[in-house]
C-alpha cells in the first residue's frame, strides 16, 4: 500500500539507474542498469562463501547485530562471524538473525511485531527488517560510487521484489521498512517476483534457457506457467504474451510454503525424532556453533539430490548428541523402530548416516505441494504449453526430474542461472513498469461501513438505529472492488465520499480490509484489516462534513488517500475544475455520438483540424492543452530500449464530427473531446486513466470517457489531482430506462456554459446555498440509479435541474437558458405524474432549452402520444433513435391536460435514446481521414 505521486517525483528526482533489491528468505542480492541501457544489467560478484572464498552473486539473508543491537554485518559476514563467536562462546549477547523474511508470510506483521533471532531474544521486526535492506542500499551506492557511476543517491530508482503472494499488509510493512532504510518512498517501487521472473525470460536470449526447450515461444497470445520455486515460497501465475509484446495476467497469484526451507525443516525434524526436541534445544543453547554445523553440513549436500542419488549422508554428531546416543541408545533404537526408520538412519564412527531414499523423501512435502499446485492451474487453463521455473530451489535436480515425470505434454524451461532470474527481471520492470498490463485482484477489497440496512442482505444481528432513526448494519463490507476482477496493471482509481453519521463527530475512522470471499457483506473473522486511517472534522458542525477517499488498484501495492473536504469555494478555471460533484448519464452512441479520426505523418506539412466538415483553428487554448498532456504522458513511457516516439515530431491531423447539433446544451462538447482523447490516446499508445486529459478540453468530457451512469467527484486538491471519474454502474445496469431528448432549437446558445458558470460564481448567493445540498443529494442518487427506483431519480433529477435554473436568473445579470417551450415541457412532465399519481416521467435541462426526458422503456409509447398531441409535426423525421414499432393506442384521457396549451411544431424533432457505453475503437475504414490526411 503506498501513496506515492509518479508525478511529483519525477520533479524531484533525477534518475538514471534502476538498481533491484532481491530480499530473499535464503539469500539477497542486488542488480542494476542505467536508463540509457536497461538491457545490461550488473551483478556485482562481491561476495564471498565461506571458507573456500568463493565468488558468489548473492548472500545468505543473515543478519548480526551488536550486543548493544546496532548493525555488526550481514550475509556471508555474518553468518562466519557468529559461527567464530560461537566456538569463543562469546555469543550470547548478540543477536542473529536468519531466514526471517518468512514471519512476514506467516504473521500479520505489524509495524510494532517483534522479531527472535537463533536464540530466542527479540528485537523490534521492523528495525531487522530496515537494517538488512540498509546494508543492501550502501552495498550498491558503495559499487557504483567505486565504479565512478554515482553523483547522488536521488538518482537511483529502487525496486524490492516481493512474493505475487503476500498480502497488502506484508507489502506495506516492507515498503515501511525500506523508508526506515533510508530509501525515499517516492523512488521505490515493488516488484512482484513472478511478473519480473516473467519479463526477464522475455529478454533473455534464447541460448540462455536449458532443459527441455531450444526457444521460448514469444508469440501474442501464447500463455505461459510461471512458478518461482525460492527458499521460502513458492509463487505460480498464468501470463500472457500481447502484441506489443507486453504481459497480461491470466489467473491470479497462487502458492505457498512449497521450497527450500521446507526441507531443511525436515532435516531438522529427523535430529528432533531421533533426540528429542529438548535435547536440540539445548545444543542450540550451549553449543552453537555445533548446532549450525549440522545444518551448513546440509545445505551443500542437499543440492547434489536427485533420482540417481544412491549414498548415505553422513554427519558429525556434536559432542552433547554422542553423549545423549550412548547413554539412551535403546531409547533412540525404540523411537527408530517405532517410526519405521531402523533401516534408514544408523550410527557409526560418531556419525549419524541417512539412507538415500530418507534424504530424498525431506522433498516429499514441497514437491508433492508444486506439483498439486502447477497441475490445477493446467486443468484450469489447457492453452498453456511452458512452464518456467525461476527461484533458487528450481535448480533441485529432483525437483525437476520429478515435474518432468508427472507433467506431460508441456515443455520446461529454465534460464541459466534461475535464482537470479526475479533479480534481473526486477531491473527490467523498473524500467518498464507497463510492461505488465493487466493483472488479476487476488482479494476483495472494502472499507467497514454502518450502512443503510437492507433487509434479506445483512444479518439481523448487526442491525441498529442511528440519531436520525434510519436502519443501519453494524460493520457492513462496503466492496470496493472484488476478488477476480481484471484491472490495468497502471492504476484503477475508485473513490468514495461519506459523511459522519452524527453531527457531534469530531473523527472518523476509515478501516481498509481485504479478504478472499468474493462477494463479502459484512466484516467478519474472515476479514484482515490492512489499515485503520482517522481523520479529523472540522468543528464548524454548520457545514457539511464530507470526507472523499481514493483508493487506487492493480498496482503491486494499493494506492490510498483520503482528505476532508469542505463545500463552497471557487476552483481553478484553467484545470476546468468544478464546484460541485455531479452525477451524469452516457448516451448510446447509435442515436446520438461524437466521431474523431487522428493521424500522425511525417508528410504533414501543418497540425490541422476539421470538425463537422469545416477547417477549425489549432490555437484553442483548450485543445493544445489536451494534446500537450497526451504527449507528455506518451514521453513518460518508457519501452524496453526503445527509441523515443516518432510520432511525436510528426504534425497532426484531426477530423471530428458529431451527428447532433453543436454548442445547442446537448453535450457536444464533452462527447467530443473525450472521442478526442480516446483517440489520441490510441494513437500515441497512452494508458490508464484519461479522463482528467479530457477534463481540460471540456468539464463534462471526463464523464463521457465511461458508459452508463457515472459521477465526477469534484475533488479538493488545488492542482485538480483529486478530481476525478468513476462508473457508478455500467450501461447494462438498467436497461429498461429510456431517454427522448426534446429539441427546442439547435441553435448556437447565447451564453456559453463556461462564461455563465463563471458569471454565477462571482454573482449568486444562492449557487453557494446549492453547492451545501449537492453531497447529499449525490448519495440519493447514486442510491436511486443502483436500485432502480425510477420514482427517486425522477424527483432528485428534476429538482436539481430546477435548482441550476434557479442559480443562472440568480446570477447578475441573469442568465435564462430555457425557452417558454421549456417551461411548457416541465408543465406537461408535472401534469403526466400527477395524471399517474407517480413519477412516470422526469426532466433535465443542461445549459440550453433542450430537454432530456427520462421514462421506463414501458411508458415510451404513452409518452410519445402525449407529446404529439402537445407539439403536432407532420415530419417525417420527427422521432428519431430507437424505433418503437407500430401504431400506439394508449387511451390517454387528454382532459386530465386541459391547463395546458398545444403548442404546434415547438419541437424541431425528438431523438429516442437509452444508456450507452463509453468510446471505442472502430474499423479504420469507418474513419473520417482519408490515407493523405484529408477529410473524405
Amino acid at each position: 500500500m503506498a501513496d506515492e505521486s509518479t508525478d511529483v517525483y519525477d520533479e524531484i528526482f533525477d534518475f538514471r539507474v534502476v538498481a533491484a533489491l532481491d530480499f530473499g528468505t535464503t539469500y539477497s542480492g542486488y542488480a542494476y542498469s542505467f536508463y540509457q541501457d536497461p538491457l545490461k544489467i550488473f551483478c556485482p560478484q562481491t561476495w564471498f562463501a565461506g571458507e573456500g572464498n568463493l565468488a558468489s552473486l548473492k548472500t545468505p539473508t543473515c543478519l548480526l547485530l551488536n550486543p548493544d543491537r546496532s548493525f555488526h554485518s550481514f550475509g556471508y559476514t555474518a553468518e562466519n562471524k557468529y559461527v567464530y563467536l560461537a566456538s569463543e562462546g562469546k555469543h550470547q549477547d548478540y543477536f542473529f538473525f536468519s531466514r526471517f523474511k518468512m514471519d512476514l508470510h506467516w504473521k500479520d506483521m505489524q509495524h510494532d511485531s517483534e522479531l527472535k533471532d537463533i536464540s530466542g531474544k527479540s528485537l523490534p521486526a521492523i528495525d531487522v527488517f530496515a537494517m538488512s535492506i540498509q546494508y543492501l542500499r550502501d552495498h550498491l551506492v558503495q559499487t557504483l560510487n567505486e565504479r565512478g557511476t554515482l553523483a547522488d543517491l536521488s538518482q537511483i530508482m529502487f525496486v524490492l521484489t516481493v512474493p505475487a503472494i503476500w498480502t497488502e499488509s506484508a507489502k506495506l510493512f516492507m515498503r515501511k521498512a525500506a523508508v526506515k532504510a533510508g530509501i525515499h518512498t517516492e523512488q521505490l517501487i515493488l516488484a512482484l517476483e513472478p511478473e519480473a521472473a516473467s519479463l526477464y525470460c522475455q529478454k533473455v536470449p534464447d541460448d540462455h534457457l536449458s532443459f527441455g526447450t531450444s526457444h521460448l515461444k514469444r508469440s501474442p497470445g501464447v500463455q505461459y506457467l510461471v512458478a518461482d520455486i525460492g527458499g521460502g515460497t513458492a509463487d505460480f501465475s498464468v501470463h500472457e504474451l500481447n502484441e506489443d509484446g507486453s504481459l497480461s495476467e491470466v489467473h491470479m497469484a497462487t502458492g505457498g510454503p512449497y521450497a527450500g526451507t521446507s526441507v531443511d525443516e525436515a532435516y531438522l525434524k529427523l535430529f528432533q525424532t531421533v533426540f528429542g526436541e529438548k535435547t536440540m534445544e539445548k545444543l542450540r543453547e550451549n553449543d552453537m556453533m555445533e548446532y549450525l554445523a549440522i545444518l551448513r553440513s546440509f545445505e551443500s549436500k542437499k543440492r547434489l539430490v536427485c533420482e540417481e542419488f544412491s549414498e548415505n549422508v553422513s554427519v558429525n554428531l556434536p559432542t552433547m548428541l554422542s553423549k545423549t546416543l550412548k547413554k539412551k541408545s535403546k531409547k533412540i533404537n525404540k523411537v527408530l523402530n517405532g517410526c519405521g526408520l531402523e533401516g534408514s538412519i544408523s550410527f557409526h564412527d560418531n556419525k549419524i548416516k541417512f539412507s538415500p531414499c530418507l534424504i530424498k523423501s525431506l522433498f516429499n512435502h514441497p514437491i508433492c505441494g508444486i506439483l498439486e499446485q502447477i497441475q490445477n492451474l493446467l486443468r484450469k487453463h489447457e492453452a498453456i504449453k511452458s512452464i518456467i521455473l525461476v527461484g533458487g530451489f528450481s535448480e533441485s535436480r529432483l525437483l525437476q526430474e520429478k515435474l518432468k515425470e508427472n507433467i506431460k505434454g508441456k515443455t520446461f524451461v529454465i534460464p541459466n542461472e534461475c535464482g537470479l532470474s526475479v533479480l534481473k527481471g526486477a531491473v527490467l520492470y523498473g524500467h518498464s513498469p507497463l510492461s505488465i498490463t493487466s493483472r488479476i485482484m487476488k482479494y476483495s477489497y472494502g472499507v467497514a461501513s454502518d450502512s443503510i440496512f437492507i433487509h434479506g442482505v445483512h444479518p439481523k444481528e448487526r442491525k441498529y438505529s442511528d440519531d436520525n432513526g434510519e436502519s443501519r448494519c453494524k460493520r457492513a463490507f462496503r466492496v470496493l472492488i472484488a476478488k477476480g476482477t481484471r484491472v490495468s496493471a497502471s492504476g484503477v482509481e475508485i473513490s468514495r465520499t461519506a459523511e459522519p453519521i452524527t453531527n457531534t463527530q469530531m473523527s472518523v475512522s476509515e478501516r481498509i480490509y481485504y479478504t478472499e470471499n468474493v462477494n463479502p457483506v459484512v466484516v467478519d473473522e474472515n476479514c484482515k484489516l490492512l489499515k485503520n486511517y482517522v481523520l479529523s472534522l472540522p468543528k464548524d458542525n454548520e457545514k457539511p462534513r464530507i470526507i472523499k477517499s481514493i483508493f487506487t488498484f492493480g498496482l503491486t501495492e494499493l494506492k490510498y488517500y483520503a482528505e476532508v473536504l469542505e463545500t463552497g469555494g471557487k476552483r481553478d478555471e484553467k484545470l476546468i475544475l468544478p464546484l460541485n460533484s455531479s452525477v451524469s448519464v452516457t448516451l448510446n452512441q447509435e442515436e446520438l455520438r461524437a466521431r474523431a479520426t487522428v493521424a500522425v505523418s511525417r508528410n504533414f506539412k501543418e497540425d490541422k483540424m476539421w470538425l463537422n466538415g469545416r477547417e477549425q483553428s489549432m490555437k484553442n487554448a483548450r485543445l493544445q492543452s489536451v494534446i500537450s498532456q497526451i504527449k507528455r504522458l506518451c514521453r513518460k513511457r518508457k519501452i524496453d530500449g526503445d527509441q523515443p516516439n516518432e510520432k511525436l515530431q510528426w504534425k497532426l491531423h484531426i477530423c471530428s464530427e458529431n451527428n447532433f447539433p453543436t454548442a445547442a446544451g446537448l453535450a457536444s462538447s464533452a462527447a467530443g473531446y473525450a472521442c478526442l482523447v480516446y483517440a489520441l490516446s490510441k494513437l500515441y499508445g497512452v494508458e490508464g486513466d484519461i479522463s482528467k486529459i479530457a477534463r481540460l478540453g471540456s468539464g463534462s468530457a471526463c464523464r463521457s470517457i465511461h458508459g452508463g451512469f457515472v459521477i465526477w467527484n469534484k475533488g479538493d486538491a488545488e492542482d485538480g489531482e483529486d478530481s476525478s471519474t468513476e462508473q457508478i454502474a455500467p450501461e447494462t445496469h438498467w436497461p429498461e430506462l429510456r431517454v427522448l431528448i426534446l429539441v427546442v432549437s439547435d441553435q448556437t446558445k447565447h451564453t456559453a456554459s463556461t462564461v455563465g458558470m463563471q458569471t454565477s460564481v462571482e454573482t449568486s448567493d444562492l449557487l453557494h446555498q446549492r453547492l451545501q445540498g449537492v453531497p447529499k443529494r449525490i448519495e440519493r442518487i447514486k442510491k436511486a440509479i443502483l436500485r432502480k427506483d425510477f420514482h427517486s431519480f425522477a424527483e432528485i433529477t428534476m429538482k436539481d435541474s430546477n435548482q441550476l435554473h434557479a442559480v443562472c436568473l440568480d446570477t447578475y445579470p441573469p442568465i435564462s437558458y430555457l425557452t417558454d417551450t421549456s417551461h411548457h415541457i416541465m408543465q406537461l412532465v408535472h401534469a403526466i405524474n400527477q395524471d399517474n399519481s407517480s413519477n412516470m416521467v422526469a426532466y433535465s435541462f443542461d445549459a440550453g432549452p433542450n430537454a432530456f426526458v427520462f421514462m421506463q422503456e414501458k411508458d415510451v409509447p404513452t409518452v410519445l402520444d402525449i407529446l404529439h398531441y402537445f407539439y403536432p409535426n407532420s415530419d417525417p423525421h420527427f422521432i428519431r433513435g430507437i424505433h418503437v414499432p407500430g401504431k400506439h393506442d394508449t387511451h390517454v384521457d387528454y382532459t386530465a391536460f386541459s391547463d395546458i396549451k398545444v403548442i404546434p411544431r415547438a419541437l424541431k424533432f425528438i431523438i429516442h435514446t437509452k444508456p450507452g457505453p463509453g468510446p471505442s475503437v472502430q474499423e479504420s475504414d469507418n474513419g473520417l481521414l482519408t490515407k493523405d490526411g484529408l477529410p473524405k
